[in-house]
């Protein structure tokens, strides 16, 4: 598919001087003309196409206020373009053909995110000017070591992982960094000036080959670190691993980690049987539904006396539902005790005793004293 501004306002369903967002994933795209007339584009996504040449993405050349530049998933075998995207901040060339990284990324001063995964890649240069690169995402290529970046003082997120690296890159010029991946590559220790990335909080070493205690050892010195995998690794299988892990990382590293993680394990597994429980039920649900269409099929075949007998059921049935129905319709009765009660009268019937001492009880007793009848 071949991109044109004609083809371009067919899909979007604003005038393209107003574009600022552009999603052209998944289309097929072979070629994009020039789209120059998106004068404040800011983002474009061109993921999971078929570009293959520089030639083919000609048309994003004058888009020199990019900032966001996804292309992903494509074929591409180097890139020239960029060089005019001076303000480009994300630059996405992962899963694509690259055996080096274009020179053209040197000339993308304000980067900020980098990533190139999923390509063929040997050697890393043309970054070590990029002052304002804070991550850099290399994972799953084929190189065998990392070069010193002095410059890269703002580095806060490598990913090296899947790859044929034997040391752990110098670190020295990365005060900032906090995450740093270099699982399943063929580390087999960890150097001593690790302890100068003092803001490291997340290392995943796993599936390498440290073997003893004293390639883990210089681990002890990061102060801030809280998550650590050293899974598939020799050392993993040493007695007393875990206890000794644990007061080794005492300083720094959160014991209650492990258990969270273990926590989780147990939550996942308790998902999966409840699933598969809820499953089952369904299963016997729809065997009783089957089981009972197939028994009213066979009484309804067995004659009209049956049937009969089924119509005097369901009349009987439908009778009692209509005598519910009414019961709950009908307004109850006042109870006996809510009728009015009759006046009690004493004497000769005028006014009770009853009344005149309600009406006396409010006046001031007698306290004179009464006189007594003189015995004789």
């Amino acid at each position: 598919m071949r991109i044109t501004p004609a083809v371009l306002a067919t899909i979007v369903d604003r005038p393209l001087s107003e574009l600022t967002v552009l999603s052209l994933k998944d289309k097929e795209i072979t070629h994009l003309d020039d789209i120059s007339a998106c004068i404040n584009l800011r983002n474009l996504d061109l993921s999971g196409n078929h570009i293959k040449s520089n030639d083919s993405l000609s048309g994003i050349r004058h888009l020199e206020d990019l900032v966001y530049l996804n292309l992903n998933n494509n074929q591409l075998e180097t890139i020239d373009v960029i060089e005019y995207m001076s303000k480009l901040n994300v630059l996405n060339i992962s899963n694509n053909s690259l055996a080096t990284i274009p020179r053209s990324v040197a000339k993308c001063t304000d980067l900020r995110a980098l990533v190139l995964a999923h390509n063929t890649i040997k050697r890393i240069e043309n970054v070590g000017a990029l002052a304002k690169l804070n991550t850099l995402v290399v994972s799953h290529n084929q190189l065998e070591d990392i070069p010193k970046m002095p410059k890269l003082g703002e580095l806060k997120k490598i990913s090296a992982a899947h790859n044929q690296l034997r040391t752990v890159p110098d670190l020295t010029s990365y005060p900032l960094l906090k995450e740093l991946r270099l699982n399943d590559n063929k580390l087999t220790g960890v150097p001593e000036d690790i302890r100068l990335c003092a803001s490291l909080t997340v290392l995943d070493l796993g599936n390498n080959m440290l073997k003893d205690w004293v390639a883990v050892a210089p681990l002890s010195s990061l102060m801030h670190l809280d998550n650590l995998n050293l899974k598939g690794n020799p050392v993993c299988e040493l007695e007393g691993y875990r206890e000794r892990i644990l007061k080794m990382m005492a300083s720094g590293f959160d014991e209650k980690f492990l258990e969270r993680k273990q926590k989780r394990q147990r939550h996942a597994e308790f998902v999966k049987q409840r699933e598969e429980f809820r499953g089952k039920r369904r299963e016997h649900g729809k065997k009783k539904t089957e089981w009972r269409s197939k028994s009213r099929t066979a009484d309804s075949d067995d004659g009209e006396g049956s049937g009969a007998e089924d119509k005097d059921k369901g009349e009987t049935k439908r009778k009692s539902t209509l005598r519910q129905k009414a019961f709950r319709q009908k307004p109850f009765d006042k109870k006996p005790f809510d009728k009015k009660r009759p006046r009690r009268e004493h004497g000769d019937g005028k006014e009770g005793d009853f009344k005149k001492k309600k009406r006396d009880f409010g006046k001031k007793p007698d306290f004179k004293r009464s006189k007594r009848p003189v015995r004789e």
